[in-house]
């Protein structure tokens, strides 16, 4: 191994960065005049104030033990085994994508490796004395931010997200050396929050608020996804997905939302599987890149999230189950702030182009207009219609931080405000949907611009001005 370029020292942030360049022998024949060049890059920061050092290298062969007795003295000891659990501390809704577990006493199966409903399975075994959590990853929520985590007992520590820079690099080391310090933290409670996914084959009785798009599908660009109904093709950012039936029992029927169409679908349950039949006149087809399949096909392969009123979800034939006894506080009543309506037609909820001054939007807009406190927000936006972030966008800077308000509007379905349960499991839905946006702010960001051009597009088109 050569430093190829560097070492770059920043003595102010204790920061230490460099690449490699490696010559090693092929690994597909006995080929002395062919050799292979590896290109690594390490950074190397010094937590004076928890006293620890990180490393990150795409080198992963090694755990850098050299590295870490040249930078820190031979006294360096790998921060490792249980205690590195405690960096999975505050992660809530922990969901298990892969779990490696190692036998104390059964030398002829000294590790094994478990991953999807295998770890439901497992999971008990996990917690018994003879098995030892050896290396896991998983999904989850911190400070209502989703995160993606693994750890191992050599003394590993990741995480999938992707640092905008090397300031932020610094900020999530900081952030796990605080918690490996952190003596209070118990590592036997690690699988405290764990949601565990269980095979059905028939409806769970529970209520569905909201189904959303399949992750992988919000991983792509939006303007490279087109839904075409009754031959009518939009982008991504203009589609929903909406629960058409809040009940336990009645079949799990959905909505796909365009501006201009819609088409409805239900789920069907069978011991082989799920499906997404159409019921109506008109289906959805979904096109990505060169590639188009009916909507229906296309969650065949990559199933919805269905989500459920006790916290669970179902992705496909996996029913992702929260963990008894796990803490679920109820929104509290003195949170509820009671608005004065009178004036407003309850059952109308958007302004549209109009600004409609007796809609439940317009009314919360001017009530926002007319804030001066130290909430007011310099930008307020309307983002209504199918694929909205939310009825009504709010954008300030307060004390050097980005604050977003986003709120919904939901009309009364009857002429008795409040009186049909339906109402708060629809806008409970919305709320919920747009909990992605917390962890995604830069793509918020995108999502609002491309809606607002494309809107005034169509409304340019139809000779309309658009304030």
């Amino acid at each position: 191994m050569e430093i190829y370029a560097g070492p770059t020292v920043s003595e102010r942030n204790k920061v230490l960065l460099f690449t490699t360049r490696e010559h090693d022998a092929v690994s597909w024949g006995d080929v002395r005049d062919i050799r292979n060049t590896e290109w690594h890059l390490y950074l190397v920061h010094w937590d004076e104030e928890h006293g620890l050092l990180y490393i990150n290298s795409s080198n992963n062969s090694s755990m850098h033990e050299d590295l870490h007795k040249a930078v820190d003295g031979d006294d360096t000891a790998i921060f490792k085994r249980e205690l590195v659990f405690r960096s999975l501390h505050n992660v809530n809704r922990l969901d298990l994508t892969k779990l490696g577990l190692s036998d104390v006493i059964n030398d002829r199966l000294r590790f094994s490796l478990h991953v999807g409903p295998d770890i439901t399975d497992t999971l008990p075994e996990a917690m018994r004395t003879n098995k030892r959590k050896s290396n896991l990853f998983a999904h989850g929520y911190e400070d209502g931010v989703r995160v993606m985590v693994g750890c191992s007992q050599k003394g590993r520590v990741w995480s999938m997200m992707t640092a905008e820079d090397l300031a932020s690099w610094v900020e999530w080391c900081h952030a796990v050396g605080a918690k490996l310090r952190d003596d209070t933290i118990p590592t036997q409670d690690v699988f405290a929050n764990v949601i565990l996914p269980v095979e059905i084959s028939e409806r769970p009785a529970l209520i569905p608020p909201l189904i959303d798009w399949p992750e992988e599908l919000l991983k792509r660009a939006e303007d490279a996804i087109t839904i075409t109904i009754d031959r009518e093709s939009v982008l991504f950012f203009d589609v929903e997905l909406q629960v058409l039936d809040f009940t336990t029992d009645t079949p799990i029927r959905f909505r796909v939302v365009t501006p201009n169409k819609i088409a409805d679908y239900i789920v069907r349950f069978a011991p082989d599987g799920l499906s997404y039949e159409p019921q109506g006149a008109f289906a959805a087809d979904i096109t990505i890149g060169r590639t188009t399949r009916s909507l229906g096909d296309w969650f065949h392969r990559e199933p919805p999230a269905i989500r459920f009123d006790n916290g669970g979800y179902l992705q496909g034939t996996e029913l992702f189950v929260p963990p008894i006894g796990a803490a679920r506080k109820p929104f509290g009543r003195d949170r509820i702030v009671e608005w004065d309506w009178a004036g407003v037609d309850l059952a109308k909820d958007p302004q549209r182009v109009e600004k409609r001054p007796y809609s439940t939007q317009q009314r919360v807009i001017d009530r926002l207009l007319a804030t001066t406190t130290e909430d007011e927000f310099p930008i307020i936006f309307d983002d209504d219609d199918a694929g909205e972030a939310a009825d009504i966008g709010c954008i300030a800077i307060s004390n050097g931080r980005l604050v977003i308000h986003l709120y919904h509007c939901k009309f009364a379905g009857s002429p008795n405000a409040g009186a049909r349960v339906d109402d708060p499991y629809a806008v409970c839905g919305q709320a919920q949907r747009n909990t992605q946006w917390r962890s995604a702010v830069p793509e918020l960001f995108k999502h609002l611009r491309r809606r607002e051009d494309g809107r005034r597009v169509k409304l340019a088109a139809a000779g309309i001005n658009h304030v």
